[in-house]
């Protein structure tokens, strides 16, 4: 997409996000009030047994695994709660100091969860993310000598498509949820980015992990867009009911969200397929807490996909997959290159080298997984209307029935899945990589993934004649698949074999300090099969093996 869409809403300080961040105080108090009802309702009979579970994990945890961004207090704070909860043991109105105590720690969890949202600091994150995404995308010098280029030459490196019209209609119709599939840090940034320059969209909540406001810079900023603050080490159940009540409230209150569904980035380069039910069942329980309370608010479930030819942190995220998955089998090599030489050469590839992004934006859905049209009504497979809150009623009234609340967010994580790979868009990169690997399988078909990785890397040759033969027999297949809705292919693909060839072998893993593929003279070759195997996996969950004639 060329098209620059006019925002929805011009005027930042009108925008859902900040109306949402001005109201925090407020919020606050209904989250506190959400979060210590739905726990009464499940563990009101034992809270003596959760205040005393939840204060020694959190001991534990600042014992064991402290950090920068964890509040001067901390320890003296758990300490004094412990001692509070000894005391009310002994007391004749336990039950009720239990309850104030309750109270207490999800105060607590709920002012360091709730993020923020200001105008003017949105403002400068819009300059310096032009800057940054310059300096990722573009050359250090335009053929009219411009460094950087401008925003202009960088907004043609940024494409979109997909149901933007349809998105934006909704946004004034409903709550907003986008789901996008997960590969890198800079999802989050570039999503928002993305969709605020080119399609016109007003900014979104998302989740950042809490580790990342240990660098105080980084802090400052995210803090104040929208971010909410998740914290990875806390598994104690206040916690998680805690922030699963602010992801279901804030879509109450009507809150555009951007939810991972996947939790994490993909470690391996596989499209995601186990989502985290629990975030979102926190969907489904907002639109249920709107329906049985009368409120006229709807939800939408847009799938997201970012196509990158890259991903900065692929080699990390491999190894640790590849780790996870292999432990003594595997082994990570070391680079043989200095920290100084490494940075030297990353730097001076960003300044010679440019690339592109994609984003595809997937069919909007409601909570149980229905398609939505562009008002706002969910259809079922023959374009009827449906109403929602029908499925959240028995015999005519609405209730709450954890059962089958579990089969609907099952229902929406298996569309989410279906989407991710209907909507995926096929690069070039990710082909020749995908191609690449599976010839190296067959090349050491004796061995699994962990023999082939341990293989030197000069040992791999393939004629480039058989590398352009396979990679034809696949875009064939792509073509197919395309034609009948299973994929989407990027532009390239209208071009010739020879010249997706091309364009992939230049673009896969294109900053990285080993070269993913090498073209060199009539043989292809890779300077490192790890990342081969990464950005090979993109494609993997489309079953091309045996077009290659391949036992998948």
């Amino acid at each position: 997409m060329t098209k620059e869409y006019t925002h929805i809403i011009d005027k930042i300080e009108d925008w859902p996000i900040n109306q949402f961040s001005e109201a925090r105080p407020a919020f606050i108090q209904d989250l506190n009030k959400y979060t210590y009802d739905r726990i009464m309702e499940t563990h009101g009979d034992n809270l003596e047994i959760l205040l005393s579970k939840v204060i020694y994990q959190e001991k534990q945890r600042i014992k064991i695994n402290p950090w920068k961004v964890d509040p001067a207090d901390e320890t003296l704070y758990w300490q004094k709660l412990e001692s509070i909860a000894k005391k009310a043991a002994l007391s004749d109105n336990r039950d009720e100091r239990y309850k104030q105590l309750l109270k207490r720690i999800i105060n607590r969890y709920s002012e360091e969860i709730v993020g923020n949202f200001n105008p003017k600091t949105f403002r400068f994150a819009r300059k310096f993310l032009t800057a940054l995404f310059k300096r990722i995308y573009m050359k250090s010098f335009t053929r009219k000598l411009r460094i950087w280029g401008t925003k202009d030459d960088l907004l043609k490196k940024i494409h979109i498509s997909g149901e933007i019209d349809r998105l934006r209609s909704l946004y004034t119709k409903g709550t907003v949820v986008m789901v996008p599939m997960h590969f890198s840090n800079l999802d989050s940034i570039l999503l928002g980015y993305m969709l605020d320059m080119k399609a016109g969209i007003p900014a979104s909540a998302f989740g950042a992990g809490l580790n990342l406001f240990n660098i105080e810079v980084a802090a400052y900023y995210i803090n104040r867009l929208g971010a909410y603050k998740v914290d990875r080490r806390k598994k104690n159940p206040i916690y998680l009911e805690n922030l699963k009540s602010y992801t279901s409230l804030s879509l109450v209150k009507g809150a555009p969200n951007i939810f991972f569904p996947g939790g994490t980035r993909s470690r391996s380069g596989h499209m995601e397929e186990n989502l985290k039910l629990g975030l979102l069942s926190s969907v489904i329980d907002g639109q249920r807490y709107c329906i049985k309370n009368n409120l006229d608010k709807k939800i939408f479930v847009i799938p997201i996909i970012l196509g990158y030819h890259f991903t900065l942190e692929a080699s990390g995220l491999i190894n640790q997959y590849l780790k996870s998955v292999g432990r003594e089998k595997y082994s990570s090599a070391k680079s043989k290159r200095g920290k100084i030489a490494s940075a030297f050469k990353f730097m001076w590839r960003l300044t010679r080298k440019e690339s592109e992004v994609f984003l595809n934006i997937g069919e909007p859905m409601d909570v149980i997984g229905n398609e939505v049209d562009s008002e706002g009504n969910s259809l079922d497979n023959l374009g009827n209307i449906l109403e929602v809150k029908e499925f959240f009623q028995n015999q005519g009234e609405s209730n709450k029935d954890l059962q089958r609340e579990a089969v609907y967010t099952r229902l929406l994580a298996d569309k989410i899945t279906e989407a991710f790979k209907k909507e995926n868009i096929v690069l070039s990169s990710h082909l020749v990589a995908y191609v690449g690997f599976k010839l190296l399988e067959r090349y050491y078909e004796e061995l699994d993934i962990f023999g082939i990785l341990k293989q030197p890397v000069s040992d791999f040759k393939v004629p480039k004649a058989d590398f352009i033969k396979s990679l034809d027999t696949i875009i064939a297949k792509l073509r197919q698949m395309e034609s009948l809705g299973m994929l989407k292919l990027s532009p390239i693909f209208d071009a010739s074999t020879e010249e997706i060839f091309t364009d992939g072998v230049n673009n896969v893993g294109v900053f990285h300090l080993n070269k993913v593929l090498r073209a060199e003279k009539e043989v292809v070759t890779s300077d490192d099969f790890r990342l081969l195997y990464y950005y090979h996996n993109r494609l993997d969950a489309y079953g091309l093996d045996k077009e290659l004639g391949l036992k998948k």
